[in-house]
């Protein structure tokens, strides 16, 4: 990374060689720092929805996965491959996007290298991790599954499974189907969530708005009030 160094003078004419290299110094280091500006100024001028401040793509033949967090706070999750890639989105707020890149741009070591030997094979995912992050030059990183890497990847790869990890996708993904905002449970029916899994409604509160559920093939109960239900489960699949 391009660094400039403040150089002090006393006042007065410069005169002879030396004066005029020191002069020419100055003024190169003022142009560096003016093409400095304008380049932070073109990076600022982009719309923070398109700037991809951390992006963890992970893929094989058979999987695909991928977290973004963007300047405007969107964290964007899509997972699996052609038709059937879905996509989740989450909002963070103004303190939690600002903590996260501070975090991202705690100093390193600078001993992550660019890539790294990975073990190969159709079913082993290979990861690029892409950070764009205020006051630096973008990066790329890639390696594989089931490398060893280095202490600051390791650092920078768990807080984007963190932000990762705040994304409920247990909810319909963007796009698909979700129960009306009208839907009133009855006992018995047997309603499928935003992740595939079947529940039955088993009771409901005295109020109406808490709602128990237990598992059609998982061995589970959960209590959820009326708008979760809403929002978690797509469709009805049998009537009470």
């Amino acid at each position: 990374m391009l660094s400039l160094r403040t150089v002090s003078c006393r006042p007065g004419l410069q005169t002879g060689s030396r004066g005029l290299r020191r002069s020419t110094g100055l003024l190169v280091a003022g142009l560096l720092a003016a093409g400095l500006a304008g380049a932070q100024e073109e990076i600022d001028s982009r719309s923070p929805r398109t700037i991809e401040r951390l992006k963890l793509t992970c893929g094989s033949v058979i999987s695909h996965r991928d977290v973004t967090l963007f300047a405007n706070g969107t964290v964007r999750v899509r997972s699996g491959l052609g038709e059937d890639r879905r996509m989740w989105l989450h909002e963070l707020r103004e303190d939690e996007l600002e903590a996260f890149v501070a975090r991202l741009l705690e100093p390193t070591r600078n001993e992550t290298e660019a890539e790294y030997d990975s073990v190969v094979g159709e079913w082993v995912d290979n990861c690029l991790l892409a950070l764009d992050l205020p006051g630096q030059r973008p990066a790329e990183y890639s390696f594989g599954q089931f490398d060893s890497v280095s202490l600051d990847l390791q650092r920078v790869i768990r807080i984007a499974r963190e932000i990762e990890s705040l994304v409920d996708e247990s909810v319909p993904a963007s796009g698909e189907e979700r129960l009306p905002m009208s839907y009133q449970p009855q006992i018995g029916d047997m309603l499928r969530r935003g992740d595939g899994s079947l529940f039955r409604v088993r009771s409901l509160s005295v109020d109406g708005l808490g709602v128990e559920l237990e598992g059609v093939r998982l061995p589970i109960t959960i209590y959820a009030t009326l708008d979760d239900v809403r929002r978690k489960f797509v469709a009805v699949e049998g009537a009470g």
